[in-house]
């Protein structure tokens, strides 16, 4: 049937395809159908229906950025944002503000000068019967927005009631003047996370009547103007991810590492030499001393007032940008050059410091009152303590870093000092209780009285260590078979659950590397396929101490589907089933943890296996130093090495690669160097002599490379009736369809 361009609707189709794999091409329904649009943020009205905005802004502002200062582009949905987080960042989203709690806040005094989520309830008790929340810097008066260089963002996140009081709704101008007026802001947004459909609800839930007003009638528990309803964050998921990334970081060592006492101070000594870098560097409480076999434990730490890091090497890719604010209410951009510190603390019971703690990286303070320096130094973004077995923990006074208690119930002196006496907290300060946390709090809940600043833990999610993933090649056409660029692609778990996503670029030139320099175009895109094995600690796969074979292998099944069609296109409901086999090899003591270090893996789909592999993973000491990658055959004679790529690594990251592949019929392999970018994800082609070229992926962000096939045969007549016909793929001679 012939159809008028007007009224043509357009149509893409699908083939995934990887390593001498061959697939039989799917019908995508064409005809009068709507044209799906790419998904969106979600438009929001604030509960007097006077303001506009959008979930996606609320969450995460108008300019959010990644760890190296980039900006993200708009994100399509929360989801999306959440997810983009969680793959950049050690805290995912939890670290765009300074108080993240699992459950009640119940707050008797002072205020939160950086952005705030809260799961459940939030009472606030003191003598003015407000609180502020991301208000910004209280010692220059500059405004957060300023300071985070964002704006539109929502400052408090609640999933429960205000129980009593209201929030401040006054804020810093440009000027550093202190804004009263609560006629008309714009600055303070506050969101309940629930479902948008509960907006009238939550509305006839807010109680007014018993809250002062001013002469306007306008100063109530919340500004309905500035009020909306909207689920921003799943904290049940939040928190089962934190508490992972909690035990992971507890096995974390620096063997050089050492922690002594001397008086009231205590000294974290990393250990590392003038010159050197690292991205993170780890303190591990309790400390044995091995010469002396004196052991130093939090309860010993907590007496001290002074914190000093030294030794701390400087970062491998160069300094980081922060932001200071100044005396005349502006903002300046310095470097910090120094590595992220993370201190694991054992124990149940903790309390953090018995008094105000003065903290210094290296010589420089990051603390109030020492070097001229005032609370929310730049430098407290590299400093978490990691409390990973607390179920109580009780804040000092001032003190610096973010503290990450996933498990814990937190309350501060305030609350110890006078329990059950609400009168004796409101508003009192005379003893001294009321501290001030320059960092961040993630925990359970809190009660007590102190002032939490704005700065909390910045470090990427690559301080986890050598992460593994799998690319799984796609391509996208349209009915002219050219490949389609901008369609978005999700891949899903056996469970449903969206895990990654990719969007197609179609074709672009790719680099040659290896003997012929042969020079390539690629032809369709990638998609990260998460590993399920954890790489950093071996106990799942172990029974007594050794490695238990029944264990040892995880089997998950993926589905690749189209998410969101290009603008004018018709989106595809077809599915792409695949599985994945892990199996873990080899298991190896690296310091004092035992991790996986051999591991092969095959990805088939239906019955055709696309990718079959074995990696290796080499350490000096504790030091990653290689991943040596074999792809293997299996001919009913065993496996069979085809080809073997070696990464090296220095300071973590992946300095070069090396091909060796099989030289034919003169035994042995010929060695050369892979010449990319090994910070990027890119595709590139190796010469395996006879003529024949090879097409791989490497993968910079899970240090991995698998093998792409080159279409290269007309893939039929989508309107007609050829559709099934298989796509066929080129293959090296080392290449065999299984």
């Amino acid at each position: 049937m012939k159809k008028t361009l007007g009224k043509r609707l357009l149509s893409g189709f699908t083939s995934v395809f990887l390593a001498a794999a061959t697939f039989a091409q799917m019908n995508i329904p064409l005809g009068n159908q709507s044209v799906l649009l790419a998904k969106a943020a979600n438009t929001l009205t604030s509960l007097n229906d006077d303001n506009e905005t959008d979930d996606v802004t609320l969450l995460v502002g108008n300019n959010p950025t990644a760890p190296d200062g980039t900006a993200y582009p708009k994100f399509d949905s929360v989801g999306d944002a959440v997810k983009q987080y969680e793959k950049d960042y050690l805290l995912g989203i939890a670290g765009r503000f300074c108080i993240f709690l699992d459950g009640d806040f119940h707050e008797f005094g002072s205020d939160a000068e950086g952005r705030v989520a809260i799961k459940g309830n939030l009472t606030i008790d003191d003598i003015y019967n407000s609180y502020s929340m991301g208000k910004g810097d209280f010692a220059t008066n500059v405004p957060l927005e300023k300071v985070l260089e964002n704006d539109k963002y929502a400052n408090t996140i609640l999933g429960g009631e205000i129980k009593n009081g209201q929030l401040d709704d006054t804020y810093f101008d440009e000027n550093g003047s202190n804004v009263t007026s609560h006629s008309d802001n714009s600055h303070r947004r506050l969101v309940f996370n629930k479902d948008s459909a509960e907006k009238e609800t939550v509305k006839s839930s807010i109680d007014t009547n018993l809250l002062p007003q001013d002469s306007n009638g306008d100063w109530k528990k919340v500004n309905w103007s500035q009020t909306y309803v909207s689920n921003l964050i799943d904290f049940d998921e939040q928190f089962e991810n934190f508490r992972k990334t909690s035990a992971k970081l507890a096995n974390k060592k620096n063997p050089a590492a050492k922690v002594t006492i001397d008086g009231s101070t205590v000294t974290f000594d990393a250990g590392y030499s003038e010159g050197d870098t690292a991205e993170v560097v780890y303190f591990n409480v309790p400390y044995t001393d091995a010469e002396t076999g004196t052991t130093i434990t939090w309860d010993d730490i907590r007496k001290c007032t002074e914190f000093k890091f030294v030794n701390i090497p400087e970062l491998p890719n160069g300094p980081r940008k922060v932001v200071e604010t100044t005396k005349d209410h502006e903002i300046e951009k310095k470097d910090w050059n120094l590595s992220y510190i993370i201190i694991n603390a054992g124990g149940e019971n903790i309390t953090v410091a018995d008094n105000d703690v003065k903290t210094y990286i290296n010589g420089t303070s990051i603390s109030k009152g020492a070097q001229d320096k005032k609370n929310n130094d730049a430098g407290v973004t590299s400093l978490l303590y990691n409390y990973y077995e607390a179920e109580k923990v009780i804040l000092g006074l001032n003190y610096q870093g973010t503290i990450f208690a996933p498990n814990a119930d937190v309350v501060d002196k305030a609350e110890v000092l006078y329990g059950d006496d609400d009168d004796q907290k409101r508003g009192n300060d005379k003893d001294g209780v009321y501290g001030h946390l320059s960092g961040a709090l993630v925990a359970k809940s809190f009660k007590g009285g102190t002032e939490f600043g704005y700065r909390p833990f910045s470090g990427p999610i690559s301080l986890l260590g050598t992460n593994s993933g799998y690319a799984l090649p796609f391509s996208k056409f349209d009915d002219s078979n050219n490949y389609l660029p901008g369609a978005e692609f999700a891949l899903y778990d056996s469970k449903g659950e969206e895990v990654s996503t990719a969007t197609s670029a179609g074709e672009s030139d790719i680099p040659a590397a290896g003997m012929g320099m042969v020079s390539n175009t690629q032809k369709g895109d990638y998609i990260s396929i998460p590993s399920k094995i954890d790489m950093s600690d071996a106990s799942a796969y172990l029974t007594d101490g050794e490695l238990d074979e029944s264990k040892a292998t995880i089997t998950e099944k993926y589905t690749l589907k189209e998410k969101a069609a290009p603008a004018g296109y018709i989106g595809s409901d077809v599915m792409y089933e695949f599985t994945v086999s892990e199996r873990v090899n080899a298991v190896e003591t690296v310091g004092d943890q035992t991790i996986p270090t051999k591991v092969t893996v095959q990805i088939k789909y239906g019955d055709h296996v696309l990718n079959y592999f074995r990696y290796t993973d080499t350490y000096e000491g504790e030091t990653h130093t290689e991943r040596t990658i074999e792809f293997l055959s299996d001919y009913g004679m065993g496996e069979m090495v085809t080809s073997t790529f070696v990464l090296s690594f220095t300071d973590g990251k992946v300095s070069g690669i090396t091909s060796k592949m099989p030289s034919w019929g003169m035994g042995g392999t010929t060695d050369s160097p892979v010449d990319i970018d090994t910070a990027k994800s890119q595709t590139f082609t190796i010469d395996q002599g006879f003529g024949q070229q090879a097409l791989y992926y490497y993968d910079a962000n899970s240090y991995m490379i698998v093998t792409q096939s080159i279409p290269y045969e007309d893939k039929g007549e989508v309107n007609g009736e050829a559709i099934g016909e298989l796509l066929k793929v080129s293959r090296p001679s080392s290449q065999i369809l299984r």
